[in-house]
């Protein structure tokens, strides 16, 4: 806790110092003594930010084909789980959290006319467990590879407590399992417990078996991988791929569009192609201004206002909030732009006209 929050305790001493300015009753002398030759060891800020950059850079194909191809020759080789494997080839897969791996049941993995599917549960701020859900189109060897892992959670368990579970009950187990409640004296009623909640395999170590896996099959055995790297490097590639900001989105499950800009912060190659996408949209009336005003003044006035229109269209067809807020404030800067430069152009050609 000191390491974490050290400006905790720098505030703390330095409020008891002040403390015994005002009132010396408060403190004896040589508790004053030991207060006074405190020493607060802070972190250094360059590393710190390093450290920061890095865990948030998107991996490189290089990286990540070097990823991928080393867990697989170990799982093939039968050194690594197959619980590890595909807890890090769905993260890699899905971009989806931990938290959201963590709550999978065996129920979630079916196939459909059009595909193989893992439904998947999606976090939403002050909602219970497993409230809402996300399709998530599967390719044919993560399906089955994870068909495999479905078979394998069903025995096992059923090899812990016996032939006692119904075919729903059995459904409703998680498809990643935590391996260690069995380890323990454990009382069947917690196994019951809030539809085989304690089964369930913690976000926390999911969070730590992707870091050990990731950091195992490394070659820079110095270099940590995490979860929010794998979504970085989704994003990433969807965006380099020509994507836009709401399928990239709708990929990581996220509810707005604020939450994918965010990546673009630590991201040079995200926001290289965002920036790449806006230039795209606005080149032609930039290249525009290179003509003669007399020429494209009335037709860009025009263009103009057709934006401000459609603008308005887009935000009417707009039902989810996170996403109307964003665009609304976009339309209001924009119309603004708009009419200041409508303005000045009509301005300047009254001008012409005078002249």
């Amino acid at each position: 806790y000191y390491k974490i929050s050290y400006t905790h305790v720098e505030s703390l001493k330095y409020f008891l110092l002040k403390h015994y300015e005002l009132n010396d009753e408060f403190l004896d002398q040589e508790m004053l003594d030991l207060i006074s030759k405190w020493k607060v060891t802070k972190p250094n800020k360059t590393t710190a930010y390093i450290e920061r950059k890095e865990s948030l850079r998107p991996l490189s194909e290089y990286e990540l084909k070097n990823l991928i191809g080393c867990m697989t020759k170990e799982y093939k080789e039968g050194s690594m789980t197959m619980n590890d494997y595909l807890l890090v080839m769905l993260m890699i897969y899905s971009g989806r959290r931990p938290m959201q791996i963590a709550q999978l049941k065996r129920k979630d993995l079916y196939v459909k006319k059009n595909g193989n599917y893992l439904n998947i549960p999606r976090l939403k701020q002050g909602d219970s467990f497993r409230t809402e859900f996300s399709e998530l189109c599967i390719g044919d060897n993560l399906f089955n590879s994870l068909s495999e892992l479905k078979s394998v959670v069903k025995v096992f368990v059923q090899s812990e407590v016996g032939d006692i579970l119904t075919e729903e009950e059995l459904n409703n187990l998680p498809l990643f399992i935590d391996p260690y409640f069995f380890n323990s004296t454990y009382k069947l009623d917690e196994l019951y417990e809030n539809n085989f909640f304690n089964l369930h395999m913690s976000s926390k170590r999911i969070t730590r078996r992707v870091q050990a896996v990731c950091k195992r099959v490394s070659k820079d055995k110095n270099k940590k991988i995490n979860s929010r790297q794998l979504r970085v490097t989704l994003a990433t590639r969807l965006a380099l791929k020509g994507y836009g900001l709401g399928t990239i989105a709708k990929a990581l499950d996220h509810s707005n569009l604020k939450s994918v800009l965010s990546y673009a912060k630590n991201n040079e190659e995200f926001s290289f192609r965002i920036d790449q996408a806006i230039n795209d949209s606005v080149s032609p009336y930039i290249a525009s201004f290179s003509k003669k005003s007399d020429d494209i003044t009335l037709g860009l006035v025009d263009d103009l206002i057709i934006i401000k229109e459609l603008t308005k269209e887009l935000i009417a067809g707009y039902t989810k909030q996170g996403e109307f807020e964003i665009l609304t404030d976009f339309s209001s800067i924009l119309e603004c732009k708009i009419n200041k430069i409508v303005e000045l152009l009509n301005w300047e050609g009254m001008n012409n006209e005078l002249l």
